[in-house]
């Protein structure tokens, strides 16, 4: 698959020329190398993001059942105190 960018300013096309260069590679390569890890991080960030969101809920979750968890277990003692 074939991609142009148009109207680069001379600047930036001589920095993506030094970098390409540092790295002993040519421009296209620099280039394509450099939008293939935006896209990859972008779908890593994205599932990081839903790995937060399901984390976060079973935060919830855990303290919603630590709650119930504690009031039982304040009624058992209670009843076991009364029993005595």
């Amino acid at each position: 698959m074939e991609i142009k960018i148009r109207n680069l300013s001379k600047t930036t096309l001589a920095g993506l020329d030094d970098l390409a260069k540092n790295k002993g590679v040519s421009r296209e390569s620099y280039v394509r190398t450099l939008l293939e890890n935006f896209v990859r991080t972008q779908n890593v960030t994205g599932e990081v993001n839903d790995l937060n969101e399901v984390l976060n809920h079973a935060l919830t979750v855990i303290e919603n059942n630590t709650v119930a968890f504690n009031k039982i277990n304040r009624q058992l003692k209670t009843r076991k105190d009364i029993n005595l």
